[in-house]
């Protein structure tokens, strides 16, 4: 387990998924899935965010939801906000979702801002692949209301070795950094052929 940083490493304890299926309201598709993957995630020493995120994180036992559909973009707004409110009102600590839903759920928790509860930091996951080749991402990333980028790797990927793995990451974490964004690593996230965010996701 790579760290560009000491204490860049979010390691979740447990985990759990469930699919929420938005056909009962009328316009949305029935194949429209969201994918809620609950992230137990390690407090202080294996997320040492600065920050408000970094201070959330901090506290026991802190959740961050994985937010997911397949085709983000035949989503109703509706029902993203619906289940970005859900996350905010279920008491979780952050959300994670595809740089296509960054900007709508990062509005919908904005509406919250002086309520209680009050908004919900967004993290945008990222693939290290992407964020290396065009580390300004990071910056459309903060200006969509992204708080962190969620990097997610693999080991089994090209990256000639360890020390080129470490690069890549210090790499991202730099582009996150300069865009005055957090950075979490997701090692293995959603690895393999089962549904994402579930296989390697106790590996985290």
């Amino acid at each position: 387990r790579m760290s560009a940083k000491p204490g860049h490493v979010a390691k979740p304890v447990a985990q759990s998924t469930w699919r929420a299926q938005q056909s009962a309201k009328p316009g949305v598709s029935r194949r429209s899935l969201l994918l809620l993957l609950i992230l137990h995630v390690r407090a202080a020493a294996s997320l040492a965010i600065g920050g408000a995120l970094g201070r959330e994180l901090a506290k026991a036992r802190p959740v961050v939801v994985h937010v997911w559909d397949a085709k983000p973009a035949e989503l109703q707004r509706y029902a993203i906000d619906d289940v970005s409110m859900a996350c905010r009102e279920a008491g979780a600590t952050a959300v994670l979702v595809g740089p296509e839903l960054v900007e709508a759920v990062a509005k919908e928790q904005e509406l919250a801002r002086g309520n209680f509860p009050g908004p919900l930091p967004v993290i945008a996951d990222c693939a290290l692949k992407d964020l290396v080749e065009s580390p300004e991402l990071c910056a459309g990333a903060a200006k969509l209301g992204a708080s962190a980028i969620g990097i997610r790797y693999y080991e089994e990927e090209e990256w000639g070795d360890a020390g080129g793995l470490e690069e890549a990451l210090k790499q991202a974490v730099a582009a996150a950094e300069a865009s005055s964004l957090a950075a979490i690593l997701l090692g293995e996230f959603g690895a393999a052929a089962g549904p994402e965010g579930v296989v390697g996701g106790s590996d985290l």
